[in-house]
């Protein structure tokens, strides 16, 4: 089916308004990590960059389409703006239950990781897989809605002018329930030797079922370690709540419109 005529005439001017957003996480040859995430709406692309080195760069597509002057200073509201769509869809993609699993560098062979959970005081809304690969599975009873993974942590060989690296293999899953009240509970983990990583702290011991609200605010997503962007190998379990929508104001919309900030969905 030919969509060129959704790009023309007034179908046109409404998805040049639509934002599209960009990633990039990449190990580059020199060992130094790359990661940036970005979004362009109209003719306005906007990046943030986060490693090696933080920055903020918008270009102007239309008068600069190769990108070699940075309107970030220049353009403080609509960097403010385009910063604000980016950090509104990092939110929403973030919002459910986290389980990460990080694997270990010193293990000589590739480790399953098996977990069984299951929803409890709601629904199953959605699944969101992170970085699996083939070898990494899980599925969802229909009528229990009961949740079970096996995922394969190996890590591989990266070659750098300095010397040979280990890339760590991070799986992940996002769990989002309805309604915020629901709760997720984790009724077992086997294969993964490490600690529990949670509420910011590491919890000796392994204790099942653990529970966790996916409204939760005392759950944080644990960082990685800045040097190498590595995790420490083990379990991670955190929390993002969902976004809170804000109502607009019904002339403070009709602004932004016109200022083309917003869309009219």
């Amino acid at each position: 089916m030919d969509l060129s005529p959704l790009l023309s005439g007034a179908g046109g001017a409404q998805w040049e308004q639509r934002p599209f957003f960009l990633d990039l996480d990449l190990l580059r040859h020199d060992g130094k990590l790359h990661r940036a995430e970005g979004v362009i709406r109209g003719h306005w692309k906007y990046i943030l960059v986060h490693e090696p080195e933080p920055k903020a760069l918008l270009f102007n597509l239309a008068s600069d389409p190769e990108e070699r002057k940075n309107r970030n200073a220049a353009e403080p509201e609509i960097a403010r703006t385009m910063r604000g769509l980016l950090h509104e869809k990092r939110a929403e993609d973030a919002a459910g239950v986290h389980l990460l699993l990080a694997s270990d560098r010193r293990s000589p062979e590739p480790t399953t990781v098996r977990a069984r959970l299951h929803v409890e005081g709601g629904r199953l809304r959605d699944l969101v897989g992170i970085e699996l690969e083939d070898e990494d599975v899980y599925s969802v009873d229909p009528i229990t809605e009961v949740i079970e993974l096996a995922f394969v942590l190996r890590e591989t060989s990266r070659h750098s002018t300095i010397r040979q690296r280990k890339q760590q293999d991070l799986d992940g899953l996002i769990v989002r329930l309805e309604p915020p009240t629901a709760r997720l509970v984790i009724d077992s983990i086997e294969g993964m030797v490490g600690i529990l990583f949670a509420r910011g702290e590491k919890l000796a011991g392994q204790t099942w079922p653990l529970t966790l609200a996916a409204d939760a605010t005392d759950w944080p997503a644990p960082p990685p370690d800045q040097q190498s962007g590595r995790r420490a190998a083990g379990t991670y379990l955190w929390v993002h709540a969902a976004p809170e929508l804000i109502e607009i104001p019904k002339d403070l919309g009709q602004r932004m419109r016109e200022l083309g900030y917003a869309g009219d969905d």
